[in-house]
């Protein structure tokens, strides 16, 4: 349904509101419907029926000043979908069309045109063109002024929808990206199944054509030392001799981007076989073959993607066609990947399951890995009735190699808490065992301290954490940074230096890891520790469980859509009156 026609003067109130109730039912009609098509229809019969068009056209502006017809009527020709270019227009209402337009079909056949742009918060989203001899020849101003009205309703609903549609484009990305991992792990199981060398080379060919949508494709070994071809299906012949250069290939690459001269006769030789990429096959990072694809068959070009799915598929069929003792190592890393499974559940044993629950203090936490197996750690240890260490670290690097660095951690700092010896000695003890045990690149930050429940003291050491904030009230009391040198890096002659707490009901101890104020979102900024004690003060004196919700949710908000770079952990205790 498009927006009612005005019958009464534009200056009446009756008219007026009449105008209103027609923005309104626009509006409601535009935000009932998440279809592209069905908005942007609606939006064109709209604008014809306020200006009496007989003809018009809505485009979508795409990247650059490329525009696309999302939607057209009273013009025949089938250009829904046609993509043309041309200079941004105005902001508002104009008479003329873009310089070059008009030339262009269906543009020619309008006539007493009306130009329209949509514009968003920050930028061009499309162009409405309105034609017809009932067009008047001069618009008045009630009508641009209704006409805006509209324009930015419709603006701000497209600018939703192709936000929308941004993110379902994102996320038909995620899914090819799962279908090509299962589609790797099928073949994996029917490649791990062929031992026979003939039957296995029939097998990957079938699923280079099939998986990547080809009929032209080159499959090169090496065998004693030269690369021989083993498979093929070519426009011409390739000279045998060319194809020692597949030995220098280090990653996938597009046969028209090889550009030393030395390499040009290669270059020539695969182009006219109909080869666009090559791709190396090698085992333990040694190129033991390559794979050459020709054009897929839809004439799609390659994405970043594809190339890695084939350097993927490629170096899954190198391993099965090496000999058993090959194959008996393949089988044996994917036991590794199963392990690493049981590997991170391991791990999650290894945090506290639940944090003790006293009667003057309270506790909160979270960690979040950034791989199946991280490296950093939290725990709050009772060693008496009233005395509890508080302990938070984080270990250099990510995956396994900071998993087991943190799980002797664990083991030190369990061993050594109980032991009535003075927290800077016992972390010089930690220090040392650690030093002992890893090589020199590997170092832990971290932060401990023991808190009595009955005086409120909290005793602390810091080697070379990030200082966690103290926040009395909703301000910062000050940042807990009394200690020395991070773990691991050398030994210590001396103690590390203590630092005295005296605890007040209210307070609020954060504890974090790297991992939160060096979260990044998509434009590489980061998070900021000013930002986590902006967060921290905002949620005023809320209990320790609110505060570890609410910082999570602001880093959500500012991460987004981008990967997790980092593990992100945090610990959080707040000390309560003795009535509360």
């Amino acid at each position: 349904m498009g927006v009612r026609r005005r019958t009464r003067s534009s200056s009446s109130p009756s008219s007026r509101q009449f105008e209103l109730d027609s923005v309104f039912e626009f509006s409601s009609v535009l935000n009932s419907s998440l279809d592209l098509k069905f908005v942007v229809d609606h939006i064109l019969l709209s604008l014809m029926g306020t200006t009496l068009a007989s003809r018009g056209v809505v485009m979508l502006r795409g990247g650059g000043n490329s525009f696309r017809i999302e939607g057209i009527k009273g013009v025949r020709g089938g250009f829904l979908g046609a993509k043309y270019a041309f200079p941004a227009v105005g902001r508002d209402v104009q008479r003329r069309l873009p310089k070059g337009v008009g030339d262009l079909k269906p543009f020619n056949a309008f006539s007493r045109t009306v130009c329209l742009s949509i514009r968003g918060r920050d930028r061009l989203l499309g162009l409405v063109v309105l034609g017809g001899s009932g067009v008047p020849e001069r618009l008045p101003s009630e009508m641009k002024v209704y006409l805006d009205s509209l324009i930015g309703i419709a603006a701000a609903t497209l600018e939703k929808l192709l936000a929308l549609e941004e993110l379902r484009l994102a996320n038909r990305r995620l899914d090819a990206k799962i279908q090509e991992q299962n589609t790797l792990f099928e073949l994996s199981k029917e490649f791990s199944q062929v031992l026979d060398f003939e039957r296995l080379l029939r097998l990957f060919s079938f699923a280079i054509m099939g998986q990547v949508g080809v009929n032209r494709y080159l499959v090169c070994l090496d065998r004693n030392g030269a690369i021989e071809i083993a498979a093929s299906r070519l426009d011409s012949l390739v000279d045998a001799a060319l194809l020692s250069q597949c030995h220098e290939l280090k990653e996938p690459m597009r046969v028209a981007d090889i550009g030393e001269k030395r390499m040009q006769p290669f270059r020539n030789t695969l182009a006219r076989a109909g080869i666009v990429v090559l791709v190396p096959m090698q085992v333990h990072n040694e190129v033991r073959g390559a794979l050459g694809v020709g054009k897929k068959m839809n004439g799609e070009p390659y994405t970043e993607s594809d190339l890695e799915f084939l350097y993927s598929l490629g170096s899954l069929a190198m391993v099965s066609l090496e000999n058993a003792r090959l194959f008996r190592e393949a089988i044996e890393k994917q036991k590794l990947e199963d392990e690493l499974l049981i590997a991170r559940e391991i791990q999650r044993g290894l945090l506290p399951a639940k944090l003790p629950r006293l009667k003057d203090f309270s506790f909160a936490a979270t960690n979040i890995s950034s791989r199946q197996v991280g490296g950093d750690y939290y725990d709050v240890i009772p060693i008496s009735e009233h005395e509890f260490v508080v302990v938070i670290a984080d270990v250099s690097g990510k995956g396994t190699p900071a998993s087991l660095l943190m799980a002797n951690l664990q083991a030190a700092i369990r061993a050594l808490a109980p032991l009535k010896i003075p927290l800077g000695e016992l972390t010089r003890r930690v220090n040392d065992l650690i030093c002992e045990n890893t090589s020199p690149d590997r170092f832990i930050t971290f932060f401990w301290g023991i808190l009595d429940s009955r005086s409120r003291d909290l005793t602390y050491v810091n080697a070379g954490h990030n200082p966690p904030f103290l926040f009395r009230g909703v301000r910062v009391h000050q940042r807990l940074r009394s200690g020395g040198m991070i773990l691991g890096v050398m030994r210590s002659d001396e103690g590390y230096e203590e630092g005295h707490v005296a605890l007040h009901p209210g307070d609020l101890l954060v504890c974090f890891t790297d991992g939160i104020s060096e979260a990044m979102n998509k434009d590489g900024k980061e998070f900021k520790e000013s930002r986590l004690q902006s967060v921290i003060g905002s949620l005023g004196e809320a209990p320790a469980h609110s505060v570890v919700r609410g910082i999570r949710d602001a880093i959500k908000k500012h991460v987004a859509d981008a990967p997790q770079s980092d593990d992100i952990t945090l610990l959080v205790m707040k000390c309560h009156s003795h009535e509360s």
